[in-house]
């Protein structure tokens, strides 16, 4: 306005705040003139954290302008695919056929083969799809017959899966499955034994008795035992008799003292001056940082250094 560029009803404009009527004034740009919209759009927006409150920023730093789509005339893909989804989705609730209801909001269907649930098809032939991956083969699995799913997202956009019928798996034949059974039931049975010697050890601890073979050391929180041991022995308080299963093996577990950690003065000497430094550090980081933003011209390093005491 000031360079003589702006006319309002033919006059000249040059005074910043200058107000016109948009019903009755007409105003002009270098000769052409400037026309409003009859609608306004209004933006709702949640702003986050480190974001200024402008449309531009001198310091080059972060606004609310960078969150707002460039043409707002055009409809955003996630939400109208989100919203045929629902409108798919209501659909399929008033009992409308899944392809029918596809059909109307133009999306598309597809029937996919019976299946197992590493998606391959009674002959052994895999099932290729460019949307329905692993993720969605156990959504369906998870699905009762008859039932459709809720609004799934995908890289592709939004699903909905319907199982139209169920077939229970087929027994495996005995000697298919013989070796497994039987290594099974083996570990089963050593297992079962192993903790009824436990029990039994632990009944002769209660009563005052002394283990066979037992093993007395002295653990820390991470070592000298099993994790589970461990857990156990720090968990409970002295005099605890008690059994601790493993991964492979039950342990009769007796607390019989605790001892505190002595103080290494060195070691917490050096930790302090490790965690000063560190502090110092990040103080200076937040500092250089914030002169970068503040006032953004090259700094003098060696100045900067001498001034923090490096």
């Amino acid at each position: 306005m000031t360079a003589g560029r702006v006319r309002v009803n033919g006059v000249v404009a040059t005074e910043l705040g200058t107000k016109v009527d948009p019903a009755r004034d007409v105003v002009m740009v270098d000769e052409h003139e400037v026309m409003l919209r009859d609608e306004a759009t209004y933006l709702v927006l949640n702003k986050p954290c480190g974001y200024l409150t402008t449309m531009s920023d001198p310091y080059n730093r972060s606004t609310v302008a960078e969150l707002v789509p460039t043409k707002m005339e055009t409809p955003d893909s996630y939400d109208t695919g989100y919203k045929n989804a629902q409108k798919l989705e209501d659909a399929l609730i008033g009992g409308e056929p899944m392809a029918q209801a596809a059909k109307k909001i133009n999306a598309k269907f597809v029937a996919l083969p019976a299946m197992n649930a590493m998606m391959k098809t009674s002959s052994g032939a895999n099932v290729s799809d460019a949307v329905f991956d692993a993720k969605l083969a156990a959504n369906a699995f998870a699905l009762d017959q008859g039932i459709e799913s809720q609004i799934l997202e995908t890289k592709s956009g939004f699903v909905i899966l319907r199982v139209d019928l169920v077939e229970p798996s087929h027994l495996a034949d005995f000697e298919s499955v013989k070796k497994e059974v039987t290594e099974q039931w083996r570990k089963d049975e050593q297992k079962k034994q192993a903790y009824a010697r436990a029990n039994e050890l632990l009944i002769k601890l209660n009563a005052g008795g002394a283990l066979g073979g037992a093993k007395s050391v002295t653990v820390g929180r991470a070592d000298g035992a099993p994790m589970e041991v461990l857990a156990a022995a720090f968990a409970n308080p002295v005099g605890t008799k008690t059994i601790v299963p493993t991964g492979n093996a039950f342990y009769v577990l007796n607390v019989k003292k605790s001892i505190a950690p002595g103080v290494d003065s060195a070691k917490r000497m050096a930790l302090g001056g490790e965690a000063n430094a560190m502090i110092t550090r990040m103080i200076a980081d937040d500092y250089m940082s914030f002169l970068t933003r503040q006032y953004p011209i090259k700094i003098n390093e060696k100045v900067y250094k001498r001034l923090i005491g490096e």
